[in-house]
């Protein structure tokens, strides 16, 4: 489900995973039980950079140190 879309009453818990709030989105109107903005990739993983420089197997190598660098 988008954070765009509206929210069920029903759906379970809800986590947005982005380190900004999404325009046009209310903060009561998103329903959310979790935001988790640290758990996202930095600014050169997130657009796109890394894998101009590093092709994809570079890239994903990257996402994966970031991620266990991030615990």
């Amino acid at each position: 489900m988008k954070i765009y879309e509206p929210a069920p009453g029903h759906d379970g818990i809800r986590i947005l995973v982005d380190r900004f709030w999404p325009r046009g989105v209310k903060k009561e109107d998103a329903r959310l039980d979790y935001w988790l903005k640290d758990a996202t990739p930095d600014n050169e993983l997130e657009n796109g950079s890394a894998i101009g420089r590093n092709g994809f197997r570079g890239s994903a190598s990257a996402i994966s140190k970031s991620c266990v660098m991030m615990r």
